[in-house]
């Protein structure tokens, strides 16, 4: 005898059932969606005075994102150009609006692009700071650097408004030229409007997010108002129904026995929302929620007050009303988890032609499978032999082929334990072409951005030293974040 909990939650899962009234209690309440602020003395030990060595923010989805930095120095050229006592800060991002190629509903983006707005302000209003935003995946120029698509001097406050690309990796730059001492900043970036988002509210039996089991009712939540810069709120009301547990005796014979048992009314629940694919028991990683449980007195549900000349809408659910008096914030992430971990065996080198792999020597590559997917995070692990003392990537080359096994933003971070040596890990095509991947020197090594993989490709990762101590045998770590990109 096996027990098997049905609900009656079709968006949950769908199921043969018996006919069982639902409980008409309403629960009433509002989501809201704030801001994050991201401090800049976070970020600094990925900052680097160039694009590569930029801080890097997650990718740009409904959550609004304020930057919060400071400008320690300002110096303008005669020709109007920052000098070289301003100090500089770079930040690298990924596309807004999700990247995606259909809206949360299914319908098709009429246009692979959205107007972006960024809401730049200084503390002082005499300052002036230049602004550029930038095409990371376009180089140009001998040094190979990002192609600015939009540069303007900002005075005290002002936006800047451009059509941001899908699946592209941007960065945007600010330094001071004109200010008064130390001034601080913030740049608002664009955000995906939360109706697109899809945003789902569920009641649950437990205040416990990671065990919370099936929901006691759901809805989505909308349509989203902005109540204030940066803040979105929007109400939801659900029925609250009763979940039916089915016990089964001597399954699939002839004297099978199916008994069913009606849960007794919910006394009370608690509240989560976020940005869930359903409202079942997983908490995919990745999935924005609100971390606080907030609770619902389902026992003291009281009936719906109408004033005085109103009348109930035709058909509409006339009962109790739950009002849950305290705002679900979404504000937390699922942590990613740790999937496959890969440890290097010899003989994994493979040669290079130029920027390219030699594929003459390809098949000394380590074959890694399909990685982990999206919520993961694979780890490749070994040591980097320095063969001699030039700059070059002439040394030891320990590469893995790989596959992704569907469209996935891939977001590499390269650590290694030797603070004399810069180690880099290229990613290359089946062509031999390279790709990107980290190559910048910095350490940690993270190269600024998500680049996008997609299945039935063969891609090959490689970890080799640029330069070091002669001899030197540099342990590091590669994390390779992958996040779906449909």
């Amino acid at each position: 005898m096996r027990p098997l909990i049905l609900t009656s939650l079709v968006f949950v899962v769908s199921c043969s059932r018996p006919e069982e009234p639902l409980d008409n209690t309403r629960v009433r309440g509002t989501v809201r969606i704030d801001a994050v602020h991201i401090d800049e003395s976070a970020q600094a030990e990925l900052e680097n005075r160039n694009w590569d060595g930029g801080s890097v923010l997650e990718t740009i989805n409904f959550v609004p994102n304020i930057i919060d930095g400071t400008l320690e120095g300002f110096d303008v050229t005669a020709e109007g150009e920052p000098g070289p006592s301003a100090d500089h800060d770079w930040w690298l991002f990924n596309s807004p609006f999700y990247m995606a190629e259909a809206y949360a509903d299914g319908n098709p983006r009429p246009d692979p692009t959205e107007p972006a707005v960024f809401t730049i302000t200084l503390d002082d209003a005499t300052a002036v700071a230049r602004v550029e935003i930038a095409n990371t995946d376009e180089l140009e120029g001998a040094q190979n650097r990002p192609t600015v698509v939009m540069a303007a001097d900002i005075t005290g406050s002002g936006e800047m408004t451009f059509d941001v690309q899908a699946n592209v990796n941007y960065g945007i730059h600010i330094a001071g030229l004109e200010g008064p001492g130390d001034v601080g900043y913030s740049i608002a970036m664009p955000s995906q409007h939360p109706d697109e988002a899809n945003i789902l509210v569920g009641a649950y039996e437990t205040d416990d997010v990671f065990a919370r089991g099936n929901p006691v009712a759901g809805t989505n939540a909308g349509p989203f108002e902005e109540v204030s810069p940066g803040t979105w709120e929007a109400s939801y009301e659900m029925l609250l129904v009763r979940g039916v547990e089915t016990t089964i005796e001597n399954e699939g014979e002839l004297n099978q026995k199916n008994t069913t048992k009606v849960n007794e009314k919910i006394k009370e629940a608690w509240i989560y929302a976020g940005n869930f694919p359903n409202l079942g028991p997983n908490l995919s990683a990745g999935t924005w929620y609100s971390g606080t449980a907030v609770h619902v007195d389902i026992a003291g549900a009281k009936p719906e007050q109408l004033g005085k000349d109103e009348e109930p809408e035709p058909g509409a659910e006339i009962g109790p009303v739950a009002t849950v008096d305290e705002v679900a914030v979404i504000d937390s992430v699922a942590p990613l988890v740790i999937g496959q971990e890969f440890d290097e065996v010899e003989p994994n080198n493979v040669g290079m032609t130029g920027y390219g792999l030699d594929l003459s020597t390809i098949d000394q590559a380590t074959d890694a499978g399909t990685l982990s997917g999206p919520g993961f995070v694979d780890v490749f692990r070994g040591t980097n032999d320095i063969t001699s003392s030039d700059s070059a990537w002439t040394h030891d080359m320990d590469t893995w082929s790989f596959m992704v096994p569907e469209p996935s933003w891939l977001y590499f971070k390269l650590d290694w334990d030797d603070d004399a040596a810069d180690i880099d890990a290229p990613v290359f095509d089946s062509t031999g072409a390279w790709v990107d991947g980290p190559a910048s020197g910095a350490k940690p090594d993270v190269d600024g951005g998500y680049w996008l993989f997609e299945p039935g490709e063969v891609y090959y990762l490689t970890v080799l030293g640029y330069v070091g101590t002669e001899g030197s045998a540099p342990a590091y770590e590669l994390f390779v974040e992958q996040t779906a990109a449909r």
